[in-house]
């Protein structure tokens, strides 16, 4: 099937024709009609004074909580590098230590894959329900 563009997308809308039979991304045309229908009314009253203020500062702290998630991401990724190279080098120097350290972890496996697994899902579906709350334009 064909792909649309952007501008077929456009012209669809104006023309309130169905869109059957064109690969379409239910939530991509859901973007689409908001945006279109934001651009085709004009704001009661007007815009305020510092409209371009408030757009940039969004931009801006948008910007800056990627970079601090990005930061995050990469906190995480050391601190779990030092982790294993301190057990690499534990295994390497003390591998008596290291036995032993491995059967009480061996042990609670069970309970380690839990908790991960509950934090991934309880991550995973909060983004997914804040995702979905923000496009419903609920605040």
């Amino acid at each position: 099937m064909k792909e649309l563009t952007e501008a077929e997308i456009r012209k669809m809308l104006e023309e309130q024709s169905d869109v059957a039979g064109h690969q379409l991304d239910s939530q991509d045309i859901g973007v689409y009609e908001v945006i279109f229908t934001a651009l085709n009314e004009a704001p009661t009253g007007g815009l305020p004074m510092d409209f371009s203020n408030r757009v940039g500062d969004l931009a801006l702290n948008n910007a800056l909580r990627k970079e601090s998630r990005l930061k995050l991401l990469v906190q995480w990724a050391v601190a779990f590098g030092a982790l294993a190279l301190s057990a690499l080098i534990l295994w390497i120097f003390q591998p008596g230590f290291a036995s032993q350290f491995h059967a009480t972890w061996y042990e609670l496996r069970w309970i380690i894959t839990f908790s991960l697994v509950m934090f991934i899902g309880v991550q995973a579906a909060d983004y997914i329900f804040l995702k979905r709350r923000k496009y419903r334009g609920e605040s």
